[in-house]
């Protein structure tokens, strides 16, 4: 009998590491700001920005400060997309050779950049990135 506890003490334990390890290898730290976004941190090309997880941006946005850090970039065409107010922007289109998120790392990534200011805030992060990846 206590050979059988042992060996199903074991067998959990087991189970469990390996369950918190296939967790932990799907996971993206993140935090809430006080205005109610999701914030993750992000290396773009091994530049460190935070930015706001957007479920609904149909790609990445890099705010025109953080995308000055990337460098002089020649745009490969544009992009429109409709803001929730509906106001319709037209925005230049850019690739980044790498993203890296938790332990996710993205390459080739397209984003685009809009000029606005928000503090602590380096742009937003799509889903799109994540559709293979999960």
């Amino acid at each position: 009998m206590r050979k059988t506890l042992l060996i199903l003490a074991y067998i959990s334990a087991t189970v469990t590491n390996l369950l918190f390890a296939q967790m932990n290898e799907h996971s993206i730290p993140f935090y809430m700001n006080k205005d109610g976004h999701i914030i993750v941190e992000a290396k773009i090309e091994g530049i460190e920005g935070s930015f706001i997880l957007d479920t609904g941006a149909g790609q990445n946005v890099f705010f025109k400060k953080f995308h000055n850090k990337l460098g002089v970039r020649k745009s490969c065409g544009t992009y429109s997309a409709q803001r929730s107010t509906g106001e319709i922007l037209t925005v230049p289109i850019y690739y980044s050779e790498d993203i890296e998120i938790g332990k996710f790392s993205f390459k080739n990534q397209m984003y685009s950049t809009y000029d606005i200011d928000v503090p602590n805030i380096d742009g937003l992060i799509s889903l799109q990135p994540f559709k293979k990846k999960l």
